[in-house]
């Protein structure tokens, strides 16, 4: 639950950050995170079912095996998070048009969320791979791991907007996001990894 406060704190940063940029700004990259959003969301479903029910009939067991067989499937998942970032990447314009233009969101409008959503695409391999860790990590009721993760994860949050806003405008703090995932899916790995390798160094 802490965990996934400190994570929802990203939206208000986002905010921010786009306000000095005016309404559009704000606008543009909210119409972009609808739409990445159900396919985060489709995403996370898919793993949780497929992985949780695995790594929580192995009862509690954090050996190696199954670390590996978590890591697998990971890689796999950022495999996959890569090559829906590419059909998204082509197929962005018409993802936002059927959805949004129409009234006073033209064509130009659907090009700037288009362009918007491109740039927040690179996050998807590492939000894919960084699921299955999590999952892994919830099985094996390592709940500090997760708190850390959304610690650690809205800092990354900050520092992306802090570095990229000023080059990118409203774009640098879709990109920004990629810092949370790339952070979260690195931490996970090392941490169960170190874990693995010294079972009574688990807190």
């Amino acid at each position: 639950l802490l965990g996934q406060a400190s994570m929802s704190l990203s939206p208000v940063f986002d905010q921010s950050f786009a306000a000095p940029d005016g309404a559009g700004a704000a606008a543009t990259l909210g119409y972009a995170n609808r739409v990445l959003s159900l396919v985060l969301a489709l995403a996370a479903i898919a793993v949780s079912r497929a992985t949780l029910p695995v790594f929580s009939g192995s009862g509690g067991d954090a050996g190696a095996g199954l670390l590996r067989l978590a890591r697998s499937w990971a890689a796999l998942m950022l495999v996959a998070g890569v090559l829906a970032m590419l059909a998204c990447h082509a197929l962005a314009p018409w993802l936002v048009a059927p959805l949004f233009e129409r009234a006073r969101f033209g064509a130009a409008d659907t090009q700037r969320v288009a362009q918007a959503l491109r740039y927040a695409l690179p996050q998807l391999p590492f939000y894919f791979c960084s699921m299955v860790l999590v999952s892994y990590a919830l099985s094996q009721r390592r709940y500090r791991l997760v708190f850390w993760s959304g610690v650690l994860g809205c800092a990354a949050k900050l520092a992306g907007n802090w570095l990229l806003v000023p080059y990118l405008a409203v774009n640098g703090i879709a990109l920004a996001t990629t810092f949370t995932y790339a952070l979260n899916a690195l931490f996970f790995h090392v941490a169960l990894g170190r874990d693995a390798m010294h079972p009574g160094m688990r807190p």
